[in-house]
């Protein structure tokens, strides 16, 4: 009886805990439904536009999965831009690279295709900046 009593007075801690935990998983980890704008882009080594003034994406060569490859993207005003890669519908788990700014409002970094078993060629890199997303379609190789 004296356990049932300890675990009774001592219940809410462990209640409020869990709703700290829990606020706090909502701030920091959930997503919110954010607007995604695509951008059409014909050709991404020859570059594209972005939907904003001075906006301008490029890869220096057609990817391949699983080889690296360099994008810059021109982002007048932008803080600090982060590109990743998926596939329509379909799942290519944490591939976030950060850009290095190399002048005002030009950002530049390394990046490789993560495999895809499917062996699919239609990705999407997603555009990120300021809270801002941008996603534009190309094919790898």
């Amino acid at each position: 009886m004296g356990m049932m009593k300890i675990i009774k007075k001592h219940a809410w801690w462990a209640a409020l805990v869990l709703l700290i935990a829990a606020l706090a998983w909502m701030r920091f980890y959930a997503t919110p439904n954010e607007e995604i704008t695509p951008a059409p882009c014909a050709n991404i080594v020859a570059g594209c536009a972005l939907p904003i003034p001075g906006g301008h994406a490029r890869f220096d060569q057609q990817p391949g999965t699983m080889q690296p490859f360099n994008i810059t993207v021109t982002w007048p005003g932008a803080s600090q831009v982060h590109a990743s890669f998926q596939m329509n519908g379909m799942e290519m788990g944490y591939n976030r690279y950060k850009l290095i700014a190399v002048e005002k409002g030009k950002w530049q970094g390394k990046a490789t295709l993560p495999a895809c078993i499917q062996s699919r060629k239609d990705w999407q890199v997603m555009l990120e900046a300021d809270g801002k997303k941008i996603v534009l379609s190309f094919e790898s190789r």
